[in-house]
C-alpha cells in the first residue's frame, strides 16, 4: 500500500498486480517475544472470542449482543465493541467479559478511539452518523456520509476517517473538532461499497479497500487527495498496515480465500479459509490474524515466513478481528 522510500506509488501498485507473485523472504522483526491476546466478533452467533496468542485457544467466548461487528482493542486486554441490532457499544475484558454497555443510534457498525482509550467513537448505519461515548454514556452526534460503516484513528491521535458504504465516500475530521465539528476536512469520492479504512503508522497515508471495485484507494491525508488506485484482484475486503514496518501491509481477499502480504517490491498471497473479511497484525508486526467469515475460523500468519501457523476454531460468521496486549502475562515476567 504505502510506495518503497524515493519511489512513485506505482511500484507498489506493479507489485500487486504480478502474476507471478514472488516470496517476501524474511522480513526482519525485532524486539522480545510478548503476550497477546486475539480478539474475534462472531456475527452470527452474537459473541466476541478471545484467543491466546502464546497457545492458539480460545480462552473465552462472551455473549454481547445480536450481530456484533466492528472490534477495536482498548488498551491491556480490553476491547470496544459495536453491537449492530443492539444498538449498543460494548467494552469487554478478556477475563472479566462484558464491563460496560453503551445505548447508542441506530445500526452502530464499528468504533475507533485514541491510544488513551478515554472515550471512543461509533459509526452508526442508520443515522448516517458517528457518535462519540464515554464513561458518561452516548454524547454528541456528527453527520457524514450515507451508510457509514469502518472507521479508524490516526496513530498520531490528529485524523478520524470515516467510511461511507452507501455514497463511496470517505470523511476525513480533524480529531480535535470532533463530535463538535458538523463538517468534514475533506471528503473523497472512494468507489461502489468501499469495506475498511485504515491509516499508515506514520498517520500519513490512508488505504481504503473497495471488494466490488477490486481496488485498494491510497489518500495522502496532508494533499487532502487520492496518490493511487491499484487494482487488486480477489475482491480486497479487510486492510491493515504493519505497525512496525514502513512498507509492509496485507489485504484480505475475500473472493481468492487469500491474504496477500506485501513489501517494498515484492508481494506473496496466502491461502487462508473461506471468505476472509477482517484482518489486523499483532502490535509486535510479526503475525497477522484475518477472520475467515465463511469456515468459521481465524488464521494466524506469520509473517516472516509468509505461512499460516495456526488455524483457531470460533463462533459463526466471524467477520472482524483486533489485538491487545496481555497485562497479566506482563506482569508475570517483571
Amino acid at each position: 500500500m504505502k510506495a518503497p522510500r524515493n519511489r512513485p506509488a506505482r511500484v507498489c501498485a506493479a507489485a500487486l498486480l504480478a502474476v507471478a507473485i514472488v516470496t517476501l523472504g524474511p522480513i526482519e522483526v525485532e524486539g522480545s517475544a510478548k503476550s497477546y491476546f486475539g480478539w474475534v466478533t462472531n456475527f452470527k452467533d452474537g459473541t466476541v472470542s478471545v484467543i491466546d496468542l502464546d497457545t492458539y485457544t480460545v480462552v473465552a467466548t462472551y455473549a454481547v449482543g445480536k450481530k456484533p461487528i466492528g472490534i477495536k482493542g482498548a488498551g491491556d486486554s480490553l476491547a470496544v465493541v459495536a453491537v449492530q441490532n443492539a444498538n449498543q457499544v460494548a467494552v469487554v475484558g478478556a477475563r472479566e467479559g462484558v464491563q460496560e454497555v453503551f445505548d447508542v443510534g441506530r445500526k452502530p457498525q464499528d468504533v475507533c478511539l485514541p491510544r488513551s482509550a478515554e472515550f471512543a467513537f461509533v459509526s452508526l448505519l442508520r443515522d448516517n452518523a458517528i457518535q462519540v461515548v464515554s464513561e458518561e454514556g452516548a454524547g454528541a452526534t456528527t453527520d457524514v456520509g450515507k451508510r457509514p460503516g469502518s472507521m479508524a484513528y490516526s496513530p498520531n491521535g490528529k485524523w478520524v476517517a470515516v467510511l461511507n458504504k452507501g455514497d463511496g465516500t470517505l470523511d476525513l475530521f480533524k480529531a480535535k473538532k470532533l463530535p463538535h465539528s458538523r463538517q468534514a476536512r475533506m471528503t473523497l469520492a472512494i468507489g461502489t461499497a468501499p469495506a475498511t479504512v485504515v491509516f499508515h503508522r506514520k498517520s500519513k497515508e490512508i488505504a481504503v479497500t473497495s471488494p466490488k471495485d477490486g481496488t485498494v484507494t491510497i489518500v495522502r491525508v496532508k494533499q487532502g487527495a487520492i496518490e493511487d488506485v491499484l487494482d487488486v484482484p480477489g475482491s480486497p475486503w479487510g486492510g491493515a498496515y504493519s505497525p512496525t514496518h514502513n512498507n509492509t501491509a496485507a489485504i484480505s481477499r475475500t473472493g481468492a480465500n487469500a491474504v496477500r502480504i506485501f513489501s517494498k517490491e515484492v508481494a506473496v498471497d496466502i491461502d487462508v479459509g473461506r471468505k476472509p473479511k477482517g484482518i489486523a497484525f499483532t502490535p509486535d508486526g510479526k503475525r497477522i490474524l484475518v477472520a475467515n467469515s465463511r469456515s468459521s475460523s481465524v488464521s494466524v500468519i506469520d509473517v516472516a515466513t509468509a505461512t499460516v501457523v495456526a488455524t483457531i476454531k470460533v463462533g459463526k460468521v466471524p467477520v472482524a478481528v483486533a489485538v491487545t496486549s496481555s497485562d497479566e502475562r506482563a506482569d508475570d515476567r517483571r
